[in-house]
């Protein structure tokens, strides 16, 4: 047995460890590929109920705080009306000196 043929023994050797590295990894990205493509076809079904909830929350929410806070947004903008009418009201008229 020369160095030769023990060095035939090691090329085969790596060789066939990088395939089977490969392999595993590509096995690997192959189940990991299967896996969030079978999540992204179930999550909709599973998620429907809980996306539905929040729809509903969200809802009594805008309409709670649309009544809680809708008076006073109204009240400010009315105040702010009443305030440039007055300026308006109060304002001399001024001449325009470039026409």
């Amino acid at each position: 047995m020369s160095l030769g043929f023990w060095r035939d023994i090691a090329v085969v050797l790596l060789a066939l460890e990088a395939f089977l590295g490969v392999l595993v990894a590509g096995a690997g990205c192959y189940l990991a590929i299967r896996g969030v493509l079978w999540l992204k076809a179930h999550i909709p079904r599973v998620t429907r109920p809980a996306r539905y909830y929040l729809t509903r929350t969200e809802q009594v929410v805008r309409r709670a705080g649309t009544s809680a806070v809708g008076p006073f947004i109204w009240g400010g903008a009315s105040a702010a009306r009443v305030r440039a009418a007055w300026r308006a009201l109060k304002r001399p008229e001024r001449r325009n000196s470039h026409v």
